[in-house]
């Protein structure tokens, strides 16, 4: 069974949370201005600790149910948890600041 390190799991994880943030905002229907200021509260800099951690509960009890199971694989269920727990954390603590223009100084 091949593991993956946890700084390997971390990178393949945020790199399909992104793809999945670039997909959304691709196709959702908002005022650019909202759009925009979504996509910079969504896209920051943080650590995405809560979309990691809907992954390693997904993978902790996945793996524990089947032990021979060793491909990196996250459903299209938890991929939308990841996204669901980013967009309201994203929600809750930047958008309205950004649209009002008080975020890190950037204007739009």
């Amino acid at each position: 069974m091949k593991i993956l390190s946890f700084q390997q799991s971390h990178q393949q994880i945020v790199e399909q949370l992104q793809k999945d943030i670039d997909y959304l905002f691709a196709t959702i229907d908002l005022p650019n201005t909202l759009k925009q200021a979504s996509y910079y509260a969504m896209t920051g800099k943080g650590k995405k600790v809560r979309p990691l951690l809907v992954a390693s509960s997904f993978f902790s009890v996945y793996h524990h149910n089947n032990p021979q199971k060793d491909k990196f694989h996250l459903p299209i269920s938890v991929r939308r948890a990841m996204l669901a727990v980013e967009l309201i954390h994203a929600y809750s603590e930047d958008v309205l600041l950004v649209i009002l223009n008080l975020t890190r100084g950037q204007r739009y």
